[in-house]
């Protein structure tokens, strides 16, 4: 698949997530990247070692050759040996580990086999002193006849590599004088800062889409399009300041975009297995207002890297605030639309996730995203749902990207007290009496009102809950004819990461609903 293929691939082919720029596998990444050319090559290089080194252990005298019996040097023959021997450990340590990634390590290897191959040579002179001396200077006179020619393709190629390795690193300092120039807010400088970096490597797409100006945050990107993002704001907010920003400022800052927009063009067509410009290109499009187009690239990206949880919530969080968008609009048929297509992503993530040796689970705020989502969907017809923004804590009693049949949002107690198991989206209790409790601490507010609300299948004779670090004592729910109900005020200061909402249970039951909101 070429060179620095594994890093493309691998995690599209990993059976849990793991990070690793190097195959631990030196015959496994060259036939990756060399196909079946490359390991052809390694095999025939294996053999051939292999076949002078027995042939060497087994002639102890050169007769057979034509020339003058001469027993073989002991000394001679250990220390080809200890060589051979360092050569085939080199090599055996590869199959397991990334060595010969190091060129350190690669040049070791070969300056070995070099010395094998010059104590062969010295011991197996096939044809004599005499015609080895003819083709010496056979050879001779043929390097003298091109010496010219070899010195200036010798100078050719060395001035092609300095001359990209220069530009290369001129195209650098350009690039972080632009990220200077930005923090000055120098934003035209920092323009022309980072078009002169991408004149000089038009092959890094980071200066265009995302140049990762600091190496320890991820976050700060400041390609040629981010700051073209960054000076569209300026300019809007100058608008809406009522400052008058001439017709030429923004003609120069169209011609800019424009030519972002033709460099990205011709950066789709490198995207195919690349996750990071997949990635910064979704990320670009749900800028723009490319939508449908983004989500493709985000589709992508999961596809590359299917194990990442922050990609299936990048997915989980375009859906969300589409349909956010949508429904502060009054447009509740293309709200519900995406409202449906975000909350299908679970599933999508679940099949996946079946192949995971390890499989992932979404993170707090991905499920913070996920219940708000399920709330309104299952209220949707209802005034309820207009509370949303009450809702603290909706279970979603089905989600269980583990597959430990424990929702993401709980946790269990005593294992021995308790099980569980979940059933068309409700969750079976076993137990005389045990207790679940949020995974999640769950945000309340001094001197508010919430009410706790669970609902199940058949009544059971007592459930109560309390709450960590804000009481000590069990309270128990009352039960309305449908629903068992307690609210809570907030008299003390909560913690300020939240608190964990402890349910107990006197007998089997099935939950189908939890939810904690807010009272008025």
């Amino acid at each position: 698949a070429g060179g620095g293929a594994w890093n493309y691939l691998y995690r599209q082919y990993q059976s849990y997530n793991y990070s690793s720029s190097q195959a631990h596998n030196y015959p496994l990444q060259l036939g990756i990247e060399t196909g079946f050319l490359g390991i052809t090559v390694l095999i025939g290089l294996v053999i051939v070692l292999i076949y002078n080194y027995v042939k060497y252990k087994k002639v102890k005298s050169i007769k057979s050759l034509g020339i003058q019996e001469e027993e073989l040097n002991v000394t001679s023959g250990f220390l080809n040996s200890a060589i051979i021997t360092s050569i085939a450990s080199l090599f055996m340590h590869s199959v397991i580990d990334f060595d010969f990634a190091e060129s350190s390590m690669l040049l070791l290897f070969w300056q070995l086999i070099a010395l094998h191959n010059r104590e062969f040579i010295d011991k197996f002179k096939l044809n004599g002193e005499k015609l080895i001396k003819k083709n010496t200077n056979i050879i001779r006179n043929k390097l003298n006849i091109n010496n010219k020619k070899i010195l200036i393709t010798g100078i050719a190629i060395s001035a092609v590599i300095l001359y990209f390795s220069t530009s290369f690193f001129i195209a650098s300092s350009f690039a972080k004088q632009s990220y200077e120039n930005l923090q000055n807010d120098d934003i035209e400088t920092a323009i022309s800062k980072m078009e002169k970096a991408i004149m000089l490597d038009k092959y890094n797409e980071k200066y265009v889409i995302g140049y990762n100006s600091i190496p320890n945050r991820p976050d700060i990107k400041v390609g040629l399009a981010d700051i073209l993002f960054i000076k569209n704001e300026m300019l809007k907010e100058a608008q809406e300041n009522g400052e008058d920003v001439s017709e030429y400022e923004l003609n120069r800052f169209q011609k800019q975009f424009a030519k972002v927009a033709s460099l990205l063009k011709n950066l789709e067509k490198k995207a195919k297995n690349n996750l990071s410009l997949t990635s910064d290109l979704a990320s670009y499009c749900f800028k723009i207002g490319e939508i449908e187009k983004g989500i493709n690239y985000l589709d992508s990206a999961i596809s590359y890297f299917p194990f990442e949880p922050a990609l299936w919530h990048s997915k989980i969080n375009v859906h969300y605030q589409l349909m956010k968008e949508y429904f502060n609009k009054e447009d509740y048929e293309k709200a519900k639309e995406y409202l449906i297509k975000g909350l299908s992503v679970i599933n999508e993530a679940k099949i996946i996730n079946e192949k995971n040796m390890n499989p992932f689970t979404f993170s707090e705020n991905t499920i913070d995203l996920l219940q708000k989502m399920k709330f309104m969907e299952d209220n949707w017809n209802t005034d309820e749902i207009y509370n949303i923004n009450k809702v603290v804590h909706y279970s979603l009693l089905g989600l269980d990207m583990n597959m430990d049949q424990i929702p993401e949002q709980w946790m269990l107690g005593d294992n021995e007290q308790i099980s569980t198991s979940i059933v068309d989206n409700s969750l079976l209790v076993d137990t005389d009496f045990g207790y679940i409790y949020s995974r999640y601490p769950i945000k309340f507010e001094k001197g508010k009102t919430y009410r706790i609300e669970i609902i199940l299948e058949e009544p059971i004779d007592y459930i109560a809950y309390h709450i960590v670090g804000m009481s000590s004592n069990v309270i128990p729910f009352e039960y309305s004819g449908e629903k068992y109900i307690s609210d809570l005020f907030i008299e003390s200061e909560p913690a300020q990461n939240g608190n964990q909402l402890v349910v107990y249970f006197s007998a089997d039951c099935k939950v189908q609903s939890i939810l904690v909101i807010e009272k008025d």
